[in-house]
């Protein structure tokens, strides 16, 4: 990024229209490369040899080129790469740790909920005061900071999930949680805690993300897109952090009058007891009259945090496929999670393509939002079958914090004003140019019955029509996506998947998903349907009224 601050001071040119760089390439065709850019070349060490392979290169495909080149972009996605490469890492690692600690976990995630679900959330028990010496350096934009604290996270979670065979509290739970039992027993006394953590593994990787993403900081990359990445890991960090904690002390009436020390011989169970949260579901710090108890509180409470996006899915989909190019689209899926994202916008950069679409206003109780690229330029096989697309999906938008503690305070007043967040998805396709499904014959449409609109208290069912008019049978996946109401003004999103398979010129109807509705609103459905390398999409919306309209009817 320091790179291209010094061009854009040296009022280097940097945007070419394709067809300018078709002139280019032609003269360089004709003349060979100039003067001034071999003498460059070879004091950067370029041989003769090197040199004249580049500019056969640059003759032979001059006629190929359809797309501009912006080396402001490409600057800042190289700089944005390398923190990929990062998360790419993160990725495996976690992997890595997934199929050694989970692949036989000893509970289930619904077990796990039905001992703990009951009781009060908390941050993880442990980091409690780096988390919140972390947050503070995060809201003040300190990086060295941040590095310092997180650190010792990554430490204390890797002891939690890593634990020495003498401290073995660990135990492993279904879809990447853990149950730690922090606990010890004399006679009928108990001292110390235990609590479910669900999203472990998914901590685990991010802490490692966040990291990646403050050590780019420090290391001098100030590419902007980095603070909203930042922005988003953090919030999503924070929430994976929470656990259901329960407070295992039980004192026998005629206790040890000197209780025992849960480290014995300088050997812990798991974490520390002395550091142990109190059993209250809301942090309390008294009168909150100065900035680092508020701090403090923002960091600690769990109901405290910036909205953020996730991306539910991104289809990547052929629109024309012939025998010797083809076209297609980008669809992703995404929502809003804690708070309102405002000013969300999506871009779609990728292989001949680069669209922005202004999406707004994000609510988190909206149904599952999907937004659709224009169709890409063409994509030539250059003789062979298949050509293959990429590209990234990148999210951004503005955030504001959502604290709901007991004693409430403004948020102003510890610097959590609005933030930036970004989030991307990489997308990646190989497209058959001759393709033996028409997605033309393929008809698919979501609906309700009864139809919209309905009583309050009705029963709903979702279904699905799709008809294969190829002349060959195709089998196909769905995904459908429902809103639906938790209490007056509330609601989430019920995700369906399923499948079938339809023989030559045959149509199916199937109910998916059936819903008591039982607040008055609108209520977004939509699905997709995937079949080969194409998929299709349709949506719409359900109207829940309190009582018939005129006529007697809903």
């Amino acid at each position: 990024m320091l790179a291209l601050g010094e061009l854009r001071k040296a009022g280097v040119k940097l945007k070419y229209s394709a067809g300018e760089l078709r002139k280019m390439a032609e003269d360089i065709k004709k003349n060979g490369l100039p003067s001034q850019t071999v003498k460059e070349l070879k004091s950067q060490g370029w041989t003769d040899e090197e040199i004249k392979a580049l500019q056969e290169y640059i003759a032979k495909n001059a006629d190929n080129i359809t797309t501009g080149f912006d080396m402001g972009s490409f600057l800042t996605n190289f700089s944005r790469a390398f923190v990929i490469v990062g998360f790419k890492y993160a990725s495996y690692e976690s992997w890595a740790l997934e199929k050694w600690k989970w692949a036989h976990p000893k509970e289930t995630k619904e077990q796990a909920l039905k001992a703990y679900g009951s009781y009060p959330k908390k941050i993880l028990p442990g980091i409690s005061r780096d988390w919140v010496s972390f947050y503070t350096a995060y809201l003040e934009d300190n990086v060295s900071g941040m590095n310092s604290s997180l650190k010792n996270i990554i430490r204390y979670i890797h002891s939690i999930l890593m634990p020495p065979l003498y401290s073995s509290g660990t135990t492993f739970v279904s879809s990447g949680g853990v149950v730690v039992q922090n606990v010890h027993r004399v006679g009928n006394s108990v001292f110390g805690y235990s609590y479910y953590w669900p999203s472990a593994l998914k901590a685990y990787n991010l802490t490692r993300q966040v990291y990646v993403i403050v050590e780019a900081m420090s290391m001098g990359n100030r590419n902007p897109e980095l603070k909203g990445l930042l922005n988003q890991k953090v919030a999503e960090l924070k929430d994976a952090l929470v656990v259901y904690y329960h407070d295992e002390t039980s004192i026998n009436p005629n206790p040890s009058p000197n209780p025992p020390n849960p480290c014995i011989g300088g050997r812990c169970l798991v974490g520390d007891i002395s550091s142990k949260p109190s059993g209250s579901s809301k942090t309390s710090f008294g009168n909150l009259n100065n900035r680092k108890d508020l701090l403090k509180k923002f960091a600690l409470d769990v109901d405290s945090n910036y909205g953020y996006i996730v991306i539910e899915g991104v289809d990547v989909i052929p629109v024309e496929a012939t025998g010797t190019y083809a076209t297609y689209r980008v669809v992703v899926h995404f929502r809003a999670v804690n708070n309102v994202v405002s000013d969300v916008k999506v871009m779609f950069h990728g292989s001949g393509l680069s669209y922005q679409v202004a999406v707004g206003y994000v609510h988190p109780d909206d149904e599952v939002k999907t937004v659709s690229s224009i169709v890409s330029s063409r994509i030539y096989g250059n003789g062979a079958s298949t050509v293959s697309v990429a590209g990234t999906v990148t999210i951004t938008g503005k955030s504001v914090p959502t604290p709901r503690p007991t004693e409430g305070f403004n948020t102003s007043a510890i610097g959590a004003g609005i933030r930036n967040v970004t989030v991307t998805e990489d997308y990646h396709k190989v497209i058959n140019l001759k393709s033996t499904i028409d997605p033309s014959k393929v008809t698919f449409s979501v609906f309700t019955d009864p139809a919209s609109p309905v009583l309050v208290g009705t029963n709903v069912k979702f279904k699905i029509y799709v008809y294969n008019g190829n002349n060959k049978a195709v089998s196909f996946n769905y995904r459908l996506y429902v809103q639906c109401p938790t209490s007056p003004g509330n609601s989430f999103t019920k995700t369906v998947t399923g499948s079938l398979s339809l023989g030559p010129n045959s149509g199916e109807t199937i109910t998916v998903f059936s819903n008591t509705f039982s607040s008055t609103g609108s209520f977004g459905y939509s699905g997709t349907l995937y079949f080969g390398q194409y998929s299709k999409t349709s949506q719409g919306t359900l109207d829940v009224r309190a009582t018939p309209v005129s006529g007697g009817s809903v």
